[in-house]
């Protein structure tokens, strides 16, 4: 009897130090929140992608889909689309065992598979930098695999999270070209490794994605660190983030768990909204801020894509271009002030001249695509949203020059071959370079800037 009461007592010491442990005051909580709000957001936002591929638009797991349509102003789904490639997507379960990427052979024009995890990293890619033209068969698996690599197989590749989301860009040369960049890019195949190896398939229940659209931006913050914790259960944390989400549980964070407001008093719970306030604040802020700036023209962050433990910049990359590349794959430029910091408006005329070692040097191709203050392709009477490098109706000069006309109405002087056409209000611009030199990369090279003339 005396053996069951000590028990009994120390059970419930040890239930009171737990207790204690998930104990937690307003002003702690506030700063918890916020540290836990910035380091989640990707996480969160990454949702609508994927939510996008297998809710919106009922593509079966590890099945690409592809959007064989080159934008135009009458697309407004997505902020800032290139208007160079084709869209593939797909995403895949790596729970249960590894999936194959199959690319076709891919000649003479580039591609790009961007493997990217529940917090926005690309660990690595499929593309015509990192893999060549193909054909070839990639295993795709989750970090901690240890499994056979079958025959066939020309390269593992290895990604901390059991889902990955796969965002694919064919180049389309232009308009007469759309029929076969189309079939290049609804021709890749992504197959369970047992189908793609003839073996036994693993048990296991098929991904259902049952989380709905949720806006980062705008939505609660129940709802927010609801969405956190479904996320972040498909992650393979590392040291710093299993150390980080420890720190989390005091404030209902826990992988796979729900969020329950519940267990908070009035006080703590109020804090933890503030905290979360204060975080989007400072993301929203900080977008304006990340990358370099060269001549008015605004680099990528150079970590795009491999973040590592830099957070704040992480979370503002998600809310300003999410899925940034990383600058050894493409590197973007964005402009928005004409040499003067003044913004640009198609109120005004402007010119852009690149002397010829200032045009942009790289592997495969580079645009200049221009956007309007919504941040979508402009409309214009000739239907023209950016001019691409390789364009052999562009007019250089005899130096070897390239003269860029931007503005709403149509050029008199200049060639209209290298006329930009803008919209009447504000606008601004991105300077896309696929493949591009290591200056470019470093971030050391300055463009001209955008010179009024009028």
């Amino acid at each position: 009897m005396n053996f069951i009461l000590i028990l009994l007592t120390a059970l419930a010491l040890v239930s009171c130090d737990n207790n204690k442990e998930k104990e937690v005051d307003a002003e702690k909580a506030r700063v918890l929140a916020k540290e836990a709000y910035i380091y989640a957001f990707p996480a969160v936002e990454h949702n609508k992608a994927v939510w996008s591929v297998l809710v919106n638009s009922h593509a079966p797991i590890n099945t690409f889909i592809a959007d064989t349509k080159l934008f135009t102003h009458e697309n407004t789904a997505v902020v800032s689309p290139n208007n160079d490639t084709f869209y593939s997507y797909a995403v895949c379960d790596l729970r249960h065992e590894p999936v194959v990427i199959n690319v076709p052979r891919i000649e003479n024009r580039y591609f790009c598979l961007q493997l990217c995890d529940i917090f926005t990293n690309c660990p690595d890619y499929i593309s015509t930098l990192a893999t060549g033209e193909g054909p070839g068969n990639y295993l795709l698996a989750r970090s901690d695999w240890e499994g056979d690599t079958p025959a066939g197989i020309d390269k593992v590749i290895k990604i901390p999270s059991t889902i990955v989301l796969i965002l694919g860009r064919t180049q389309v040369f232009g308009p007469d070209d759309q029929d076969e960049a189309a079939l290049i890019a609804r021709g890749y195949k992504a197959t369970p490794l047992s189908e793609f190896a003839g073996t036994t398939p693993p048990s296991g229940d098929p991904l259902t994605w049952s989380y709905g659209f949720y806006d980062a931006k705008n939505g609660t913050v129940e709802g927010f660190f609801q969405l956190f914790n479904d996320m972040v259960a498909y992650q393979l944390l590392n040291a710093e983030d299993k150390a980080l989400m420890e720190k989390f549980k005091s404030i209902g964070l826990e992988a796979g768990k729900p969020f329950d407001i519940s267990q908070f008093d009035a006080d703590v719970w109020a804090a933890i909204q503030a905290g979360a306030g204060e975080a989007k604040q400072e993301i929203e802020e900080q977008t304006l801020l990340i990358g370099k700036e060269a001549n008015t023209w605004h680099y990528a962050p150079a970590n795009s894509g491999n973040w590592g433990t830099d957070y704040m910049t992480r979370a503002a990359a998600a809310w300003k271009y999410i899925y940034v590349n990383t600058p050894e794959e493409a590197v973007y430029l964005t402009v928005d002030t004409d040499s003067q910091g003044e913004p640009l408006n198609g109120t005004n005329t402007y010119r852009i001249t690149f002397a010829k070692e200032q045009i942009p040097q790289v592997k495969f191709f580079w645009s200049l695509t221009l956007y309007n203050d919504k941040g979508f392709l402009a409309e214009n009477p000739i239907g023209r949203y950016n001019i691409k490098g390789g364009d052999d109706t562009l007019k250089y000069g005899d130096d070897g020059s390239l003269t860029l006309s931007i503005q709403h109405g149509e050029p008199e002087a200049s060639p209209t071959t290298n006329w930009l056409p803008a919209p009447e209000g504000s606008f601004y611009m991105i300077l896309r370079m696929y493949g591009p030199a290591e200056e470019a990369i470093k971030g050391e090279v300055v463009f001209p800037a955008i010179m009024k003339i009028n």
